[in-house]
């Protein structure tokens, strides 16, 4: 009669302990009687539960990473398109989930000339966002100073690469339309290609370009010039949009 009530005793302790929440206690087992069947069952419990309330610590502890996240994004973002007299333009960005790096910005200069870049930061959340933020700080800076577009990328490289976790690299679209001179001048950086559609429906692809921002300081890029035309359109992408299309394709 004594072992039973202590037996009883002993899981309306553990039972105690857990509902105060102490998940670490554990019910001694001996033997292999009913006791110690039920309590290796209220072990696995508390071992169930210690686990199911640490998974949802990470996942608020993730969605609180991700929200901040996205606020870095969303300030450095533009807000609107500038209004132009010669050229429409026209960006958006729509985050995933996991929110990463995509930037993209609009450089307006006094000669009616369009400065404007896009780009993707390898990786998700805040890392990701804050890397973002130093090069678009940078590109905006560099735009100010009408710095040349090559020249512009390779600083922009040498300022991050040593700050730059590795692995991590940035793909960087960097152009400058001159719609007095039909012209579009671009230097990219290991970017998805572009693709201009023009005015007669011809489609041609800007695959010029070197090596991502990040990777190696010892990098020299090129710009490129090309016609670019009243009707003539230029797309630029990340890689969420080719991502999206595999996807689809995939099911």
């Amino acid at each position: 009669m004594q072992a039973v009530v202590d037996e009883a005793a002993t899981l309306r302790t553990a039972a105690e302990r857990f509902g105060a929440g102490d998940l670490d206690y554990r019910v001694p087992v001996r033997g292999k009687d009913e006791f110690s069947v039920v309590a290796a069952s209220f072990n696995q419990m508390a071992a169930n539960l210690k686990r199911q309330r640490e998974e949802l610590i990470e996942a608020e502890r993730v969605e609180e990473d991700l929200a901040v996240a996205r606020g870095i994004q969303q300030r450095f973002l533009p807000q609107r398109a500038p209004e132009l007299r010669d050229l429409d333009v026209a960006g958006i960005s729509i985050p995933s989930r996991e929110v990463g790096g995509d930037l993209y910005d609009w450089f307006p200069h006094a000669d009616g000339k369009l400065g404007f870049t896009l780009g993707d930061v390898s990786g998700k959340s805040v890392p990701a966002a804050l890397l973002m933020s130093n090069v678009l700080a940078s590109l905006r800076a560099h735009s100010e100073m009408r710095v040349e577009l090559a020249e512009t990328l390779g600083r922009v490289n040498r300022f991050i690469v040593d700050q730059i976790e590795p692995g991590r690299f940035v793909t960087l679209f960097y152009a400058e339309a001159d719609p007095s001179r039909e012209t579009l001048r671009y230097a990219s950086a290991g970017h998805n290609p572009p693709l201009v559609v023009r005015a007669d429906g011809r489609v041609e692809w800007l695959r010029e370009g070197g090596v991502p921002l990040g990777v190696t300081p010892e990098v020299t890029y090129s710009a490129t010039t090309i016609e670019f035309a009243p009707g003539d359109t230029l797309i630029v992408y990340s890689d969420g949009i080719t991502e999206a299309q595999a996807s689809r394709e995939e099911r």
